[in-house]
């Protein structure tokens, strides 16, 4: 019970004020009371002395006649009306040699020998003490109070008047004659203090009373405005509504109220405002298209976005119920960045390889940051994930189109040169055989070397074609000669523990493709081969055959419609795929090599390129044994170009006047020589800027200007222009072995008749000079 007291106490701030002041209140009125009492019984005490000593005076005049001439009668009647007082206990009268003449003791007032004894105990030193005052004596004895007085003849003191005069009855002074006692009992005089005490009591009750009761009223009003600002302040502690508190005073409490009000006001506008920016940033967070989520300490989600749910494709209960973990594709790699986040409170964009929940591979941007606590423990982390995947394969194109541009570059520099150094040896060839007859044996050995030198021209065609840039362009091909190349290209690059068989098993293998296209099937299949192989070594094989399907043929070619289709296989005695992965390897940047070994485009590449060009691709593999895949291409009915009836060589003859420039003297000098056997003047020269001067000194000598592309000071196309500006009629045929700032469009845009490829066949130059001279193109 007292502790619930003591906890009200402690809590009600108006009980408390009121106790506090209900306490002073009691302990005014009870120092007022205590001090009231002590003065009213002081005064009634000091009555009761002057009372006592007045009788003591009195009865000792009254009393001199019958003292002194000690007559008991004489005593009677002053004894007995001093006597009427019913204070009073007792008197004695004793003449001046201490006999005592007259006593009268109150009967039944407790007064009895012990009294009477105590009077006459110690009354000598009392005379001695009378006689030498001189003055009168009183004392307290027994909690009586007893008066003693000299009884004189005469006297000359304030007792010989009356109680009615100051002056004295008589003047002069006598002698000692005897002494008078009275005992005065305080039973009244305590009666009296005793009903004060209760009378001061009840009064300071009824004082405290009325004060306990105004000051309570008082409190109540005092403290109402504190209890409404209480349960308001309350109120706003526990997130309730709370309206404005009424100012009711001016004073510190209005004050304080003033204060409350503008408070709530200041928090209604910081919880809007708060309230908006969680709804504004609630809605950046979850509209993001960035995944955005929070970790604990352990990697588990504590919450994501809906960009989460829709990459990774887990519902929003299944992502808070798995850890950050799960969507690495190395475990091992979320365990390293978590540490090195730890140690350095923050990873910024983080390339890391996450998966779905199908288990496909994503490549992301990961920023993560360390919540800590106040102490510095570690107990969260937030993050950003951001898929690059369809940029990293953006940056993949460009990094190959890059590659793909230097190499064109590289190898348009080489053509240019190689094109040079077969030009004079397919001429001279050509030459040797115009000059031997039809029966020499030298013959087969020069149509040996121009066999060569045509199929090391066919290779220049196939790089330029491999790295030219624009749109691809369908061709008839020959894919037997383009798998051959790639293969010999292959073995230089393969090491050495890895054996090639190349085996072409039909001569229908002429399909309408790209050779870039079909080079880069071959070589991302034989490169997939040879990493299979790289451990152990082993057989690569590359078959060449041909099939044709009908509605007949089992369904593993459902992509594929009834026809001829030339068919590639690539067959290695590798590792193997496993067969839960077997069914992704066609997906892009999916992939088993190691990070820096692969980029998971080859088999993607080469699968878009199939099915592109209608046909299909398909895989057995076999853990240990090696994998095996089969490309079908829809072959075509078609020759290669070059065959069909021979041109009769006097067909090519002509008398014309050419003008012929090249940077090279000896094919100057292989071209002129072999213009000239077929009839025509040649004027040859190898600066270009010096034949424009020569072309300009008469225009009219010239019949057919034949210019390179490639040459210093000014290029062929420039020179076209020049020329006929100066003679727009005049015939102009441009060749070039590589150039990307030409091709046979531009060259016809600007005026040129015939654009031709270096190096060249002398018939085919002849037969385009022909048709250039004749109008016919």
């Amino acid at each position: 019970m007292s502790l619930n007291i003591f906890k009200t106490l402690n809590e009600n701030f108006s009980i408390k004020l009121f106790t506090l002041f209900a306490l002073f209140v009691f302990i005014i009125f009870f120092s007022f009371t205590a001090v009231f009492i002590h003065l009213e019984g002081k005064s009634l005490n000091d009555s009761l002395i002057r009372d006592g000593s007045l009788l003591a005076g009195v009865l000792a005049q009254n009393t001199r006649i019958g003292v002194f001439s000690e007559n008991e009668e004489l005593l009677k009647d002053p004894v007995e009306s001093i006597f009427q007082r019913e204070d009073i206990l007792g008197i004695w009268i004793y003449n001046q040699d201490g006999l005592l003449l007259k006593k009268k003791i109150r009967e039944g007032k407790a007064v009895s020998a012990k009294l009477d004894r105590d009077e006459t105990t110690g009354v000598k030193d009392i005379f001695d003490c009378l006689k030498k005052s001189g003055k009168p004596l009183n004392y307290e004895d027994h909690g009586n109070l007893k008066f003693w007085a000299q009884v004189f003849s005469r006297y000359d003191n304030s007792l010989n008047g009356t109680i009615f005069t100051e002056e004295p009855l008589f003047k002069g002074k006598d002698r000692l004659i005897g002494y008078v006692q009275i005992t005065l009992g305080k039973e009244k005089l305590n009666e009296q203090l005793n009903n004060l005490f209760i009378r001061s009591v009840i009064i300071a009750v009824i004082f405290f009373i009325a004060g306990f009761i105004f000051l309570y009223s008082a409190m109540k009003r005092f403290t109402k405005p504190l209890n409404r600002l209480t349960v308001a302040v309350k109120n706003v502690g526990e997130g309730k509504v709370v309206g404005e508190i009424s100012v009711e005073t001016k004073d510190e409490i209005g004050k304080l109220a003033n204060a409350f009000n503008n408070m709530v006001e200041s928090i209604r506008w910081r919880e809007q405002a708060i309230k908006e920016s969680e709804a504004k940033y609630r809605t950046l967070f979850e509209e993001s298209r960035d995944v955005i989520f929070l970790i604990d300490a352990r990697g588990k989600f504590m919450d994501a976005n809906q960009a989460a749910v829709d990459l990774f494709g887990y519902t929003k209960d299944e992502i808070l119920e798995e850890g950050l973990d799960v969507l690495f594709v190395q475990p091992d790699e979320f365990s390293n960045l978590k540490r090195s986040v730890d140690h350095d409170n923050y990873a910024r964009d983080m390339e890391v390889r996450l998966k779905r929940k199908d288990a496909k591979q994503l490549i992301c941007l990961l920023t993560l940051s360390v919540r800590r606590a106040e102490k510095g423990d570690i107990w969260g982390y937030q993050g950003i994930i951001r898929d690059v995947t369809h940029q990293k394969m953006l940056e993949t194109q460009l990094m190959q189109a890059q590659r793909m541009e230097s190499i064109g570059t590289l190898a348009g520099g080489i053509a240019h040169d190689f094109n040079n150094i077969l030009s004079p040896i397919m001429l001279h060839t050509e030459m040797v055989m115009d000059d031997l007859p039809s029966d020499d044996p030298l013959l087969f050995n020069m149509k040996e070397i121009l066999k060569a030198a045509e199929r090391a021209r066919e290779l220049v065609k196939q790089i330029l074609t491999f790295a030219r840039k624009g749109e691809e362009e369908k061709i008839v091909i020959k894919s037997s000669m383009i798998i051959k190349e790639a293969i010999n290209f292959l073995r230089a690059t393969i090491p050495s523990t890895i054996k090639i068989k190349y085996e072409v098993k039909t001569e229908k293998d002429i399909v309408l493709a790209d050779p870039t296209r079909i080079n880069q099937i071959v070589m991302n299949l034989c490169t997939n081969a040879a990493h299979a192989m790289k451990e152990k070594g082993g057989l690569l094989e590359v078959i060449l055959d041909h099939e044709e399907i009908s509605n007949e043929i089992p369904k593993r070619f459902i992509n594929l419609i009834p026809g001829k289709y030339m068919k590639l296989t690539v067959r290695d005695t590798g590792t193997g795929i496993l067969p839960e992965v077997i069914d992704r390897i066609f997906e892009p940047y999916f992939t088993t090599k190691k990070f820096g070994e692969g980029t998971g485009l080859g088999l993607a590449t080469v699968h878009g390129v199939v099915k592109d060009y209608g046909g299909d691709i398909t895989v057995e593999s076999k853990v240990g044994s090696g994998t095996e895949f089969h490309v079908y291409l829809p072959s075509v009915d078609a020759e290669m170009p070059g065959t069909g009836n021979e041109i009769d060589p006097d067909t090519l003859r002509g008398a014309e006047h050419i003008l012929f420039v090249d940077d090279e003297i000896s094919a100057v000098d292989i071209s002129g020589r072999m213009l000239e056997r077929y009839g025509y003047k040649v004027t040859g020269m190898t600066d270009s800027q010096k034949a424009l001067e020569v072309f300009q000194q008469n225009p009219e000598e010239f019949d057919l200007i034949i210019t390179d592309m490639t040459m210093p000071n000014l290029a062929g196309d420039a020179l076209s222009v020049k020329v006929m500006a100066i003679r727009p009629e005049i015939p102009v045929i441009l060749c070039t072995g590589y150039s990307d700032k030409i091709n046979e469009e531009i060259a016809h845009k600007i005026g040129v008749r015939a654009f031709v490829m270096k190096p060249v066949i002398m018939k085919n130059l002849a037969e385009t000079i022909r048709d250039v001279l004749d109008n016919k193109i």
